[in-house]
């Protein structure tokens, strides 16, 4: 949509302060809806009201990342793919860090389907710290990893702290590997929770890190962990809010 590329040749590219509005991306694989491939610093940036159709490894807000770093991001995107797609991200392969972003909207795909990163391939490790995702994840032609942040991780993703509010798993027939946080609970994770009426799963018994809340239990101002750290704003009746978007209200 603004910074183009392809998975064969990634380019450094930096953005800053930029976003799309009301943008149709339809291509193969390795699209988004502000940036496809490349490495480099995406920061204080967002994409909403648009659409994208790829075929996999697509992502609402930017395709594949590698190298990257992307900083106070967010999107409201309709993605729809086929596998480890992402409404955020689609595939994650690896020595990236994400910071302050979240994502809300739709995404819709095959297998390896994430609210916010549709699967990790990396084999350097990547980070996610202070991201949340409230997207409808995988209601319609899903079939396996589903995650309501991300599909299906490996064991160089970290995530610190992260949650996951939107509804996954499809509303018809039967999925493998759902999850309200991740599809195939991989990934190494702390401080991290999903709303389990709103997205109706659980996460794997004895699966450290991840936490189920009611919906009661993730909003207000005493939500659980998020009300007590300075990146985040809690306040009635809300999901936490990152303060680097609260304070611009």
């Amino acid at each position: 949509g603004l910074a183009a590329g392809t998975s064969s040749s990634q380019g450094t590219v930096n953005i800053d302060k930029s976003h799309t509005k009301n943008v149709y991306i339809k291509g193969g694989g390795c699209i988004g809806n502000l940036s496809g491939p490349s490495n480099g610093t995406i920061s204080n940036s967002y994409a909403i009201d648009g659409i994208v159709i790829g075929a996999g490894d697509a992502g609402g807000f930017k395709s594949c990342s590698a190298g990257s770093t992307l900083k106070n991001c967010f999107s409201n995107i309709s993605m729809y793919g086929g596998n480890a797609v992402g409404a955020f991200t689609g595939d994650d392969y690896g020595n990236n860090s994400f910071t302050n972003c979240y994502t809300s909207g739709i995404v819709e795909g095959k297998t390896d389907v994430g609210g916010f990163t549709g699967m990790s391939n990396a084999k350097i490790s990547s980070n996610y710290s202070n991201c949340y995702s409230t997207a409808i994840t995988g209601m319609e032609h899903s079939t396996g990893n589903l995650g309501g942040f991300i599909g299906a991780a490996n064991g160089y993703v970290n995530f610190n702290p992260c949650y996951a509010a939107g509804e996954v798993g499809k509303l018809a027939g039967t999925t493998t590997n759902t999850g309200g946080f991740s599809g195939n609970n991989a990934g190494n994770v702390a401080n991290c929770y999903y709303d389990k009426q709103m997205s109706g799963m659980r996460e794997v018994p004895g699966k450290a890190g991840v936490i189920g809340k009611t919906t009661k239990g993730l909003t207000g101002k005493d939500t659980a962990y998020f009300s007590t750290d300075a990146n985040w704003v809690c306040k009635d009746s809300l999901y936490p809010q990152l303060k680097v978007f609260a304070d611009r209200d």
